[in-house]
């Protein structure tokens, strides 16, 4: 069976002070897909952003992934996961 590796990575503020390294250690850990959290639309957001579409990454509106993403018409109703 695959194993799906997802990164998650809690940006804080924006991450403008410390973006490259964050870029860095996203990219070092091969994750599948990188969810991002208090993602801010600024300069070190876009950056961030851009980085890694340039390095194959595709943009979910801030989940990204090695693969493109797919439209899934099916809404998980249970809570119990």
């Amino acid at each position: 069976m695959d194993r799906l590796k997802i990164a998650t990575w809690n940006i804080r503020q924006g991450g403008r002070k410390a973006i490259q390294q964050i870029v860095g250690s996203l990219l070092h850990h091969r994750a599948d897909i990188i969810v991002l959290t208090e993602y801010k639309d600024n300069e070190a957001g876009k950056f961030l952003i851009s980085s890694l579409k340039r390095k194959g990454w595709h943009d979910g509106t801030r989940a990204l992934s090695l693969r493109p993403f797919q439209r899934i018409s099916k809404t998980c109703t249970s809570t119990n996961f």
